[in-house]
Parts: C-alpha cells; structure tokens; sequence
C-alpha cells in the first residue's frame, strides 16, 4: 500500500513528497532502532525489528496518504457511474499486480533458501547474495520506470507508441552496456565492496 501511494506521486509530478516518504521512512526507522536497543536497553529480538519496521511503514503510508489527499482528493471520491466492463477491467489489473507483487516478495528470497539446502558450503550462498545484491542495485540506480510512468500517463493515444519506442532505445543503450560491464566486472566490484 506505502509504495501504491507514493507512485501516485510520480503521476502527480510530486517526486519531492516521495523524498520526504523516504526520510520519514528511514529516520523514523533508526529513531526506533536507538530508543530500543540503547535507551531502553532491550536485548536484540527479531520481533522488535519487525515492529519497527511495520510502525515506520505505517507512518510513511500515513504521510502518503495524507499528501495524495491534498494533492487529489477526487482519488478519494467515489464514483457511482463506473461501467461493469470498467470494473471487470480494474478488478483484473488489480489482481494481477497483487499477485505479481506477492510472487516478486516470495521467490525473491526462495532463490536463497534453495542454495543454502543444496550447497554445504554457506559462504558460496553469502557470495551468491552478494553478487546478487550488487546487480539490484545497479538494476535499481539504472530503472526510470517510475520517472517515465509519469510522461506515459500524459501522452497522447497516438504519440504513446512513438514514445515508448523512442524510450526503449534509449535505455537499450544504458541497459546493454551496463549488463555486459557488470557481467565482466561483476566479480571485481564484489572483491572491491566485499574484500576476499
């Protein structure tokens, strides 16, 4: 729901709010991490990294929705003449976007656990992870899906096509490089980050 709510701010042209998500986000996180384990002294548990993490993503989905709220609060109304066909159609994206979303969350880590049955040695698993962690990021640096949702959203019908393949090669010439840099390299930015 957190991150649903802050792509609408991408379609908004509000990329600043999303910023200020993630500082909320991440200082409210390490706000938490220092009141439990240094100023109350609790010894570290699992259970209290999981409440951390489920207040601060509720009070970043709490800033989201009050900012979208002000921002577009027709988002909020709702809409009796909606047609069947409309509905079925948004039932149907919906559905496949949760279930795309929950698949990404499960088989993101089913790789982990999978090598770590199979392989004896743990550290080749740590070295998968970290290989595996490395291009993420990168992937991540190098995505502007989200910059380009919001140009998508304003085109035109006719010109959408015309858009997006000019896009596409644009970020072919980002993507393949970078691909076969990290396919080279890969194994010395690990040894750089990492060490042996």
């Amino acid at each position: 729901l957190e991150y649903f709510f802050t792509d609408i701010f991408f379609t908004l042209k509000r990329v600043n709010f999303r910023a200020y998500k993630e500082i909320i986000f991440q200082s409210t996180r390490l706000l938490l991490l220092f009141l439990i384990f240094v100023v109350i002294n609790y010894k570290p548990n699992v259970n209290y990294v999981f409440l951390i993490m489920i207040f601060s993503s509720l009070i970043a989905l709490s800033f989201s929705l009050k900012k979208t709220y002000s921002i577009s609060p027709e988002l909020y109304l709702r809409k009796n003449n909606i047609s069947q066909e409309e509905k079925k159609r948004i039932l149907h994206f919906s559905v496949y976007i949760s279930l795309t979303t929950i698949s990404i969350m499960f088989f993101g880590g089913m790789d982990t656990i999978m090598l770590g049955l199979l392989i004896p040695d743990i550290a080749a698993v740590g070295f998968y992870k970290a290989a595996f962690i490395l291009i993420s990021s990168i992937g991540g640096f190098l995505s502007f899906s989200n910059v380009f949702l919001s140009i998508f959203v304003q085109v035109k019908n006719r010109n959408l096509e015309k858009v997006y393949n000019k896009t596409f090669r644009y970020l072919m010439i980002i993507a393949i490089p970078a691909t076969l840099g990290l396919f080279s390299l890969g194994n010395y930015f690990i040894v750089l980050i990492y060490g042996y």
